[in-house]
């Protein structure tokens, strides 16, 4: 089997449960000049651009899928696909898949550019199977408390609301099962310095 640059490229993983602070490690790798991709934002930009995704979910949940001005009819996507726990696993398994082909394209040019390595953020790491490309899968952790009060302030929700998300997420301490390093992201703890430490090793490797 020929090897691309993706295959060789080291890739590096960062999930976490909401209110976690998974978007402060991405930030600082990203001020580091590392290149980040960030799934849960390519799957949106992707369920709108690609052909095959478009002819899938028209073929199955029909024209009305997608609005006259070709943008996704979300509310009726939604409504459709949480009705039926069969669509819902069939959309989800080809937008993963077409996702992971996109991470592995986007990463053979950021290889090809002279990036040492990578990072990825993906809300759905491990559900989604993702995490099996990586080399390396950072969690972010915090405690519950402190997850609550900073999503109700950033989201402007009810802590009944951030709660129910919860509910519907993996539990934090299945996710930190498949870490390779755990980063709490409280105000005490220094991750800069611990994620400055993960980049020098990546860069000379």
């Amino acid at each position: 089997m020929n090897l691309t640059f993706a295959d060789v490229m080291y890739k590096v993983g960062i999930a976490g449960g909401i209110g976690c602070g998974k978007s402060n490690i991405v930030h600082a790798f990203a001020a580091l000049g590392v290149p980040v991709y960030k799934a849960d934002d390519e799957a949106k930009r992707l369920n709108e651009e690609s052909p095959d995704i478009r002819k899938f979910l028209i073929n199955l949940l029909g024209e009305e899928v997608y609005m006259n001005d070709g943008h996704l009819n979300k509310p009726y996507m939604a409504a459709r696909i949480f009705s039926d726990s069969n669509i819902l696993q069939q959309v989800n398994s080809t937008i993963h898949e077409e996702v992971r082909k996109d991470f592995l394209s986007w990463a053979e040019r950021q290889c090809s550019s002279g990036a040492k390595y990578v990072v990825c953020e993906a809300a759905v790491m491990i559900q989604s199977n993702f995490y099996k490309m990586m080399d390396m899968l950072i969690v972010a952790d915090l405690d519950l408390e402190t997850r609550i009060q900073r999503t109700v302030k950033r989201d402007n929700s009810t802590r009944e609301q951030i709660l129910a998300r919860l509910n519907k997420q993996l539990p934090q301490q299945e996710l930190i099962k498949y870490a390779n390093v755990v980063l709490n992201t409280d105000d005490h703890t220094h991750i800069l310095d611990k994620i400055l430490n993960i980049h020098t090793s990546l860069t000379n490797l």
